[in-house]
């Protein structure tokens, strides 16, 4: 968020801020977690992309686009935090792809044993 209007600001934005170094920083790790890592930084990778070039997708798949989202959270330890998820609505999958949740009285049920028991 600019501090000055009060408006929220993309990572593009705040790229051009004098806290530039930071937010490249930030986008570093966040990639390097979704990839491989980053031995020269000590980040461990999760292998959840591999970029591939365009002449290298399937033919019968399509490309998603990434949302990237960033804040200053200033009560952590690395406060310049860039997060990047994909869009869904051009995801190809054939599995689930939702969270079950419980119904209202699955939860009323909880809420209530919760509050009758003593201590808890």
């Amino acid at each position: 968020m600019d501090p000055e209007t009060g408006k929220e600001q993309e990572l593009k934005d705040l790229l051009k801020t004098k806290d530039k170094k930071h937010w490249e920083g930030g986008a570093f790790k966040e990639l390097a977690r979704l990839a491989q890592g980053s031995k020269r930084r000590s980040l461990q990778g999760t292998d959840t992309i591999d970029f591939i070039t365009r002449s290298e997708m399937p033919i019968d798949k399509k490309p998603t686009y990434a949302r990237v989202c960033a804040n200053y959270r200033e009560q952590k330890e690395d406060p310049y935090r860039v997060r990047i998820t994909v869009g869904g609505d051009r995801i190809q999958y054939d599995g689930e792809t939702f969270t079950p949740n419980a119904d209202v009285t699955t939860a009323k049920i909880l809420f209530n044993s919760v509050i009758s028991t003593p201590m808890a």
